[in-house]
C-alpha cells in the first residue's frame, strides 16, 4: 500500500498521531501533560528518513487522522452531517507541512524536525487567526498541558504559541536523543520532567488567602433542555441553586459576585421569558452583584445578546455584547465592551463562542478578573474542556482571574498564573464558592 517508504515509519506516525489524540481527549488529567512530551517522539524520530514527496505527505496524512479525526467527532452534534463530514478531511490540508522538508538542502536530523515544528506553529496561527477558518475548533497541542500550571506559565508571552512550541521541542530533543543514542539522557527526562511538573506545579497552586477582595460563586445547573431558553423550572433552580451557596459563605464582610450560565433572560416586556423584573428583584434581595445573560430589543425579531453584571440596586453597570455567534444565536456583530471595577479591581464579563476567538484579549486586556456565561450543553463531553483551555490561556496571557458558569460544563475557577482551583464535573450539578484574592 506505502511502497515509497517503509511501512515502520508510517505505523509510528500513526501510533503519534494516536498517542496525542488520547492526550487531548483526557488532557482534563495532569498526566495527559507528561504523556504528551513524549508523544510524538515516534514520529520525530523515524520523520527524518523519509525522502521524497508522496511519503512524506503518506505520513503526515496517517499522523493527521490519528490525531484530529477522534477529537473533531463532536462536530456532528451541532453541524449538518454533510458540513460536519467536510470538516474532518482537516488532515488533508495539515499534511501538507510535512512535505516542506523536502526544499530543505543538506538537510540534518534537527534542521528537518525544526523546519517541521515552525510550519507546525505557523499552520495552528492560520487557522486561529484567519476569518474564515477561525471557527474551526480543532484540538491544538496546547489543549494538552491546561493542567500543567508550570508549563501554562508560557501563555504569558504570546498565548497558545509558546505552549505549542515546548511541547513540540521537548518531543524533538527526546527524539534526538535517541538518534543520538544517548539512552541516559532519555531516562533522566522520563523521571526528571515528571518530577519538576509536580513539584513546581505544587508551588504555583499554592494559594496563600492574601487580601481577598470579593465572595466569588459559579452555579453548574444542569438541565436536559438543550436550548439556552429558561423555562420556569430551570430559573427557579437557578434561584434556589445561589441562596444554598450563599449561606455557606464565611467572609459576609465582602461583597458577593455570583455568575450564571448563558440562559436567555429578556429585558424587553413583548418577547417571551420574561424574568429581568424578578431577576432584579433577586439581587436586591440576596444584595449580591450577578453575572448573567441579557437578551436587549433591537428593533428586529433578533434581540441583541450581552454578558451582563447587575449590582445589588438591580442596575445594569457592564455590559458586553457578543460578537461571534454560533447557529440560532443573536449579535450586533461590533465590539462593544464595559467593564466595572469594585475595591481597586477591574471586572468584565462575556458570553460563551466569543472565549474562542482571539479578540477577546482586547476585552481581557481591559480587565483584571473575569466571567464568563456558558452553554456547551448541546455539544458533547469533550468540547467543554476545549472550552476551559481557550479560555485558560486568553486569562493567563492577559493576566486575569476568571470564572465560569455553565449549564453542563465547563464551569471553573482559575488564578491569573493559569492554576485551576477547581473544575465541577461535567454533567452534574454543583457550585464553586470562594474568594478572590490579590495573590497571586
Amino acid at each position: 500500500m506505502f511502497p515509497l517508504a517503509k511501512k515502520h515509519i508510517y505505523f509510528t506516525h500513526l501510533l503519534s498521531g494516536l498517542l496525542m489524540g488520547f492526550c487531548v481527549l483526557h488532557s482534563h488529567f495532569i498526566t495527559a501533560s507528561f504523556v504528551a512530551l513524549f508523544a510524538l517522539v515516534p514520529m520525530f524520530y523515524t520523520y527524518p528518513k523519509l525522502t521524497g514527496l508522496w511519503p512524506r505527505y503518506w505520513a503526515g496524512l496517517l499522523f493527521a487522522s490519528a490525531y484530529f479525526i477522534p477529537n473533531s467527532l463532536w462536530f456532528f452534534y451541532f453541524m449538518p452531517t454533510w458540513q460536519a463530514i467536510l470538516a474532518l478531511t482537516f488532515p488533508v490540508l495539515f499534511a501538507n507541512i510535512f512535505t516542506l522538508p523536502i526544499l530543505l538542502k543538506n538537510p540534518g536530523f534537527l534542521k528537518i524536525a525544526f523546519t517541521l515544528a515552525l510550519a507546525w506553529l505557523a499552520f495552528v496561527a492560520f487557522r486561529v487567526q484567519t476569518p474564515g477558518v477561525d471557527f474551526w475548533w480543532f484540538p491544538h497541542l496546547g489543549y494538552t498541558q491546561w493542567k500543567n500550571t508550570l508549563v501554562v506559565q508560557l501563555a504569558r508571552w504570546g498565548g497558545i504559541y509558546p505552549v505549542i512550541g515546548w511541547v513540540l521541542l521537548s518531543n524533538i530533543l527526546i527524539a534526538y536523543a535517541l538518534h543520538k543514542k544517548k539512552f541516559v539522557l532519555v531516562g533522566l527526562a522520563i523521571i526528571a520532567l515528571p518530577v519538576l511538573y509536580s513539584t513546581a506545579n505544587q508551588l504555583l497552586n499554592f494559594d496563600n488567602n492574601h487580601q481577598p477582595k470579593f465572595n466569588l460563586i459559579a452555579l453548574q445547573a444542569t438541565h436536559d433542555n438543550t436550548q439556552k431558553l429558561l423555562i420556569e423550572e430551570d430559573y427557579n433552580k437557578l434561584e434556589r441553586m445561589t441562596e444554598n451557596a450563599l449561606q455557606q459563605i464565611t467572609r459576609t464582610d465582602l461583597p458577593t459576585f455570583v455568575v450564571w450560565p448563558e440562559a436567555e433572560i429578556h429585558t424587553d416586556t413583548l418577547l417571551h421569558n420574561k424574568l429581568f423584573n424578578r431577576v432584579q428583584d433577586f439581587v436586591r434581595k440576596n444584595n449580591i452583584y450577578l453575572s448573567c445573560v441579557l437578551y436587549f430589543p433591537s428593533g428586529s425579531d433578533r434581540p441583541n445578546e450581552a454578558s451582563t453584571i447587575i449590582d445589588p440596586n438591580g442596575k445594569i453597570i457592564s455590559k458586553s455584547f457578543k460578537k461571534h455567534t454560533a447557529s440560532e444565536e443573536y449579535s450586533i456583530g461590533k465590539e462593544f465592551f464595559e467593564k466595572t471595577s469594585l475595591n481597586g479591581v477591574v471586572i468584565g464579563a462575556a458570553d460563551c463562542f466569543d472565549f474562542h476567538f482571539p479578540d477577546i484579549k482586547e476585552k481581557m486586556k481591559q480587565t483584571e478578573l473575569f466571567f464568563g456565561n456558558i452553554d456547551d450543553g448541546e455539544f458533547g463531553k469533550w468540547l467543554p474542556y476545549f472550552h476551559a483551555v481557550d479560555i485558560l490561556f486568553h486569562a493567563v496571557q492577559t493576566g486575569n482571574s476568571v470564572l465560569t458558569s455553565s449549564f453542563n460544563g465547563p464551569t471553573f475557577y482559575a488564578r491569573k498564573n493559569g492554576s485551576v482551583v477547581e473544575i465541577l464535573p461535567l454533567e452534574k450539578d454543583g457550585v464553586i464558592i470562594t474568594t478572590y484574592n490579590l495573590t497571586p
